[in-house]
């Protein structure tokens, strides 16, 4: 691991002049995803900005919701109305890794985390994601990749809440120097073609908190290959309102994958080893609507 700064910023405007600064900079708010992407010599920041100095913890439900970005995975799992108001995210952060993740995991940090394709936390390996020419995983060992939207990249999105968020028709605040702004969570996951980027924050921006309407009837889903210490294969969320129905799936392209009621399996496009996901779609598609009804 590379030498770096370390700066713990007292205010938000404070934090974001310090991530607009030369060089290569990253904010670090649980740091469960950022340590492991330097000791594995992926990135070397020069300077970690220190988020949890900040106040952005605080969770809170009336006729709103809204969830501060340095809240723990705990936190939003145990919160009991959290639990009834927005079902799919309580379970989506519960399943999001062992017990020491979730007491040190954040929502922004589980939200911004980058994939966890075998080729890109490799260093031996100068895949697409990485500024390379090709992504290794199209010829190579891509069992666990996407289905979908695979021509430039066939990684898969990480962030359980981020499934679960786009469900529920969230929103994402964010902070930056040109003041704050308001996305939907499927906004925040749109980078066009570029495969180097799980999400569309510009360079000293930060989530604040995300915001969800209660209301929406929701259940999470998810199919791994351990029980422990893994990430989904595939998993599901769906959010029904007022006769409206919004179903989303992990695991399966580089974004969370809003699908239409009438055409959910439309655009797949399967590689060597991993055609096995549409089943399980199919599979966890009829459950989710079954655990609604």
């Amino acid at each position: 691991m590379n030498r770096f700064e370390y700066v713990t910023p007292k205010t938000i405007p404070e934090a974001v002049e310090l991530l607009r600064g030369k060089g290569h900079v990253r904010a670090k708010a649980g740091g469960t995803d950022l340590v492991s992407l330097m000791k594995d010599r992926i990135i070397a920041p020069e300077r970690l900005v220190n988020l949890q100095g900040l106040n952005l913890r605080e969770i809170t439900v009336n006729s709103s919701v809204r969830i501060g970005a340095l809240a723990t995975l705990d936190e939003v799992a145990r919160h009991p109305e959290l639990a009834k108001s927005c079902t799919a995210l309580s379970v989506a952060a519960a399943e999001s890794g062992p017990q020491q993740i979730l007491n040190m995991g954040t929502v922004g940090g589980n939200l911004c985390q980058r994939s966890r394709c075998w080729y890109f936390r490799n260093d031996a390996f100068h895949c697409r994601k990485k500024g390379g020419f090709s992504c290794l995983a199209r010829s190579g060992e891509n069992r666990q990749h996407s289905i979908f939207a695979n021509a430039l990249c066939c990684s898969v999105h990480p962030s359980n809440l981020g499934t679960a968020l786009v469900a529920l028709d969230g929103s994402v605040e964010i902070v930056g120097s040109d003041g704050r702004r308001k996305v939907s969570a499927i906004e925040l996951f749109d980078t066009g073609d570029d495969p180097m980027r799980e999400h569309s924050l510009k360079k000293g921006e930060i989530i604040s908190g995300i915001v969800l309407t209660p209301g929406w009837k929701s259940v999470y889903l998810e199919v791994l290959e351990r029980q422990t210490s893994d990430w989904p294969l595939v998993s599901i969320a769906r959010a029904e309102k007022n006769g409206v129905a919004r179903t989303v799936f992990g695991g399966v392209a580089p974004r969370p994958w809003l699908v239409k009621e009438a055409d959910v399996f439309s655009g797949i496009r399967t590689l060597s080893r991993n055609g096995y996901k549409k089943k399980l779609m199919e599979t966890l598609f009829e459950r989710a609507k079954e655990a609604l009804r």
